[in-house]
């Protein structure tokens, strides 16, 4: 009798076991945060690098840049140094960027104080450590910051002359804004910078443009094939930001009635031909005031002089219900256009509490890059090839 009630009683727990519920415990790694007193510190930034890259969400990325966004209307255009480097430091804070402290830099360089000045050389510090291209601003930029320093007596003069020499040599070339700058003139007669400087004006330097180099070098190799698909749209690859000091480059960048353009922010994306005529790149560019944040990627075509030969828009998320995207295939471009369709009518339910239930082709437009670098619609091509009595291959 007693067996069997052991055995009934073994039983129960058994089917109790198997009836309950299986909970999974799984560990949630704990994002390291950033303090603002720990900005300047290497491994403590380098630490929380890489666990927001693993672990941040497109909102911590989207929050930093709009507080950059912030700090460079401040520095540009508003000209309020301190306001610019508060967003900065938030920025920082949020999602660490070696574009962001070159800028707060900047904007501590615009003072007068040695507590800015020194603060504004560890910027500097942290920007060069986290990859900041082209490296010759950096170098350019402390140069000023050490002279501003010398005229209150606490720098070194040796040190201008060290930062304007590594300037030069890793490709500084703009003569005219050296010899404009105030604070620099009187270290332009030292006899290695004078040399540096004739150098220059000869011609004998043999980089003949480090800028359109150092633009080009955020583009890595070239890639003959490459799509911009709806994953690229919604920017989940991560991308570098190109630096404002490439605004001649992509001429977006520069709002001719205030200075710098700062409700976009413009990434690198691929480099995707090069001949003895052009170079080919697309870029991309996000505007983070806008619902939806819509992002637009461009097709530039450049000389070997840094010209811009051509340039076309080829995908974008370019209306709530419309998308484009674009297939690059050895100089040949498909742009598709596609409808974008929503799970819940977006006048009842907005895009954030929303989702996209499909996308429907809708048309395609053909171009290719021709031998000289112009972007050619193949369309207007047949036509214009019609009209002349040839016929196209």
């Amino acid at each position: 009798m007693r067996t069997r009630t052991l055995v009934a009683i073994l039983g129960l727990i058994v089917l109790s076991t198997a009836c309950k519920e299986q909970v999974n415990y799984i560990l949630k790694p704990q994002m390291r945060e950033l303090s603002l007193d720990k900005i300047y510190n290497l491994g403590e930034v380098e630490a929380v690098l890489f666990d927001k890259q693993e672990l941040a969400s497109d909102s911590v990325s989207k929050a930093s840049q709009q507080l950059f966004l912030k700090g460079a209307e401040m520095l540009y255009n508003v000209k309020h140094m301190g306001a610019a480097s508060a967003y900065f430091k938030e920025s920082i804070v949020a999602l660490p960027n070696a574009k962001t402290y070159f800028e707060l830099g900047n904007a501590l360089n615009q003072s007068n104080t040695e507590k800015d000045l020194r603060e504004a050389d560890d910027a500097y510090r942290m920007a060069e450590y986290l990859g900041f291209e082209p490296r010759f601003s950096i170098s350019y930029q402390k140069a000023i910051n050490e002279a501003k320093m010398v005229k209150l007596g606490f720098g070194y003069e040796g040190s201008v002359k060290e930062m304007l020499l590594q300037a030069i040599n890793q490709g500084f070339r703009d003569t005219v804004k050296l010899k404009q700058n105030a604070n620099l003139a009187t270290y332009l007669d030292y006899p290695e910078v004078s040399l540096a400087l004739a150098k220059l004006s000869s011609g004998t330097n043999a980089d003949a443009d480090p800028m359109l180099k150092a633009f080009l070098k955020g583009f890595g190799k070239v890639q003959d094939r490459f799509h911009v698909d709806t994953t690229m749209l919604m920017m989940e690859d991560k991308f570098r930001s190109v630096a404002y000091d490439f605004n001649e480059f992509i001429p977006e960048m520069q709002n001719m009635s205030f200075g710098r353009e700062v409700s976009h922010q413009y990434y690198y994306v691929a480099k995707v031909a090069e001949t003895e005529s052009y170079v080919a790149v697309i870029y991309a560019a996000i505007s983070f005031w806008e619902e939806l944040s819509p992002v637009t990627f461009t097709l530039s075509t450049f000389n070997k002089d840094g010209v811009r030969i051509a340039s076309l828009p080829i995908a974008c998320t370019c209306k709530m219900d419309e998308v484009r995207m674009a297939e690059f295939r050895k100089g040949e471009i498909r742009v598709e256009t596609w409808e974008r369709k929503w799970l819940h009518d977006l006048e009842k339910v907005p895009y954030y509490n929303n989702a996209v239930s499909s996308y429907s082709y809708q048309d395609v437009k053909k171009y290719r890059i021709a031998d000289d670098g112009t972007i050619v619609d193949e369309a207007e091509s047949k036509v214009a090839s019609a009209d002349n009595g040839e016929e196209k291959p």
